[in-house]
């Protein structure tokens, strides 16, 4: 219907503007465009509403360019920081897998295999090829390795490649059970520099690494697919079965994940189709094979793209983006073509106007009689946009408390057609009783300040409550006393409704973390507010809103040998040093039973210099992990 409003509005436009020019020509007198000083005043006249055409024109672009950059730089950042959420989520995998063998050393194949389809890791990690143990060998060591291997069943197990080598590694467990994982079962991992070198750098840092991207052979077919290995070290060494696990330094294998790159991503990206061009590298990997994953398309005629870099499995990656034609389409609203017709038709009647003041006194008068019509038609014009636009112009007299409305009243408003006014009190009853204090507040405010004022309220419309946006500016006389105010108010309940459900969709989302055995925590870093949920608190044996909620004094609830490297985490993150906080700390429960708490969190949002200004973050009891290392 607003579509239908303002392809009428341009027609009118159109035929209107065509009647003016042809009156103008005729009262004007065709002879006065021969006159030399009427040609080139009126020329000159023309030429200066074309240049302030092309300026206005090239601002809009502009403004243009800058709100689409800015819809697709959230857009972007959603996408980039999704993908990297997921490959840590393989991380938290492995760290399960390393566990199991802390918990069982001397695990079994078929335990090995019995966990691997507890996970169900087809459902949950798409793009997932083996989950599998490598276990590291001196030469020594090798041959009784291998002797004990065959001796378990496995007749034909051996180590390949076949070689001398300083030290030895052994696929000796992968799941599933394949055709082409049982060919990589005896593979010496350790003997690529590829994987070697993701296998040391795992060692060294104690965390997840993950290899440049490798070639993977597909079962039934010779052809190959990009992926990635990611290993984790275990340390187990019966040697160090005293000693802590954080402090061990010989490592007895490794635990590792093989995926498929486009699975993992495109599995991501399902969710942020609008991302555009995405081309993600491997900064540190040569340059012919640093490409990770391209999602292609038509690029948009906009020729700008972001980049973004992050560190992922100790290996940098950057992603560079770009939006395409769908997406500039859906932000852009091309109106250079409109801009200019208008334009020009001003730009004749401008001069045409020159022309004719040019011509005599006479000439004058009758196009004051023009613009007089003119005007009226604006004000038709007006009255149309309004419509199309669905807003109300009203007038609120103080002096005899009459609230006068134009045509559009009746549709924002709820009121009868025939309404123009009503007295002030009647007006009141239409707002919603929960906003009408919060209405006349900001009324009372905006004369005091003498300030213009915008509000929010709720109306009854008909039978409906909706949503109203209202502006008004104030008039008053020498005296300083309020004589009216005038303000225009249209309706807003589809981005108001829209607002709702998407603190519904949070609602839901906290609900579901708390599901699945987390308690959520929503720090207000800008006004040091932070809300725990009942359930967190639960964890800890307080009562909902026990603890007041300031960061500080949650931060007294820390152990004192973890408050230090809880804090050096959490500046981390708001650095940006790292993409997210991750740490493993105590905290006072209510009882003064220190609990293990897996905290985690992320920074929603931040402002235009970076800093954050909202932080979601979920924690987790782990003593029962804790205890059982």
């Amino acid at each position: 219907m607003a579509q239908f409003d303002i392809d009428s509005l341009k027609n009118e436009f159109v035929h209107s503007t065509y009647a003016l020019l042809m009156e103008l020509v005729i009262r004007t007198n065709q002879s006065l465009l021969l006159k030399p000083f009427t040609f080139v005043t009126s020329f000159v006249a023309f030429l200066f509403c074309l240049v302030l055409t092309y300026f206005v024109a090239g601002k809009m672009a502009e403004m243009e360019s800058v709100r689409l950059e800015a819809a697709y730089n959230v857009t972007f950042n959603q996408a980039v920081d999704a993908v990297v959420v997921k490959i840590n989520a393989y991380e938290e995998m492995l760290r399960a897998t390393q566990g199991l063998f802390y918990v069982s050393p001397d695990l079994s194949r078929e335990d090995f295999a019995n966990f691997y389809q507890s996970l169900k890791l087809e459902e949950n990690y798409p793009g997932i090829q083996g989950l599998g143990y490598v276990v590291a060998l001196s030469p020594e060591q090798k041959q009784m390795h291998i002797n004990a291997v065959r001796q378990s069943g496995m007749l034909s197990y051996d180590i390949h490649p076949q070689g001398v080598r300083d030290k030895y590694t052994s696929n000796l467990y992968i799941e599933p059970v394949t055709k082409k994982n049982m060919r990589a079962l005896g593979f010496d991992m350790y003997a690529d520099i590829t994987r070697r070198d993701a296998m040391d750098r795992a060692v060294k840092t104690g965390k997840a690494s993950i290899t440049e991207k490798v070639f993977l052979k597909q079962d039934g077919s010779d052809s190959t697919i990009n992926g990635l290995l990611m290993y984790l070290p275990v340390y187990i060494d019966a040697s160090e079965s005293d000693v802590a696990i954080g402090k061990r330094t010989i490592h007895s294998g490794w635990v590792y994940a093989v995926f498929r790159i486009d699975d993992v991503l495109q599995d991501v990206l399902m969710t942020h189709k609008n991302v555009g061009l995405l081309n993600i590298y491997d900064d540190e990997a040569e340059k012919s094979e640093s490409l990770l994953f391209s999602q292609p398309g038509v690029a948009s005629e906009e020729s700008f793209s972001l980049q973004k870099s992050y560190e992922v499995g100790g290996r940098t990656w950057s992603f560079v983006g770009q939006p395409d034609r769908e997406f500039a389409d859906s932000i852009l609203r091309n109106n250079t073509v409109i801009t200019w017709i208008i334009g020009i038709v001003i730009s004749l009647l401008f001069a045409l106007v020159i022309a004719a003041i040019a011509k005599s006194r006479a000439n004058a008068i009758r196009i004051a009689s023009q613009m007089t019509k003119s005007y009226r038609q604006n004000a038709r014009r007006l009255a149309l946009a309004t419509e199309a636009a669905e807003i109300a112009i009203w007038e609120w007299d103080v002096e005899t408390n009459i609230i006068m409305f134009d045509s559009m009243a009746s549709k924002v408003f709820g009121l009868p057609n025939s309404t123009e006014q009503m007295d002030y009190a009647e007006f009141e009853k239409l707002i919603h009783e929960a906003d009408l204090l919060p209405f006349r507040v900001a009324v009372e405010q905006s004369i005091q300040q003498h300030k213009s004022f915008d509000v929010r309220s709720r109306i009854h419309h008909g039978a409906e409550i909706r949503m109203i946006h209202t502006s008004a500016e104030l008039y008053f006389n020498d005296a300083g006393q309020l004589l009216s105010l005038v303000g225009v108010s249209y309706d807003i309940t589809e981005d108001w409704q829209h607002q709702k459900r998407i603190l519904e969709t949070e609602q839901r989302w906290k609900h579901a973390l708390e599901g699945s055995g987390a308690g959520v925590w929503d720090w207000d870093v800008a006004n040091n507010v932070v809300v725990f949920s009942d359930k967190l608190l639960a964890m800890l044996g307080y009562a909902p809103g026990e603890i007041i909620g300031q960061m500080e004094h949650w931060l007294k609830l820390i152990h004192p040998q973890d408050i230090e490297r809880v804090t050096a985490d959490i500046n981390r993150m708001f650095s940006g040093e790292k993409p997210e906080y991750r740490n493993e700390h105590r905290i006072l429960s209510k009882d003064g039973s220190w609990k293990w708490m897996l905290g985690s969190a992320t920074v929603a949002e931040r402002d235009a210099d970076g800093n954050p200004i909202r932080v979601i973050g979920t924690k987790t009891d782990i003593s029962w992990r804790k205890q059982a290392e």
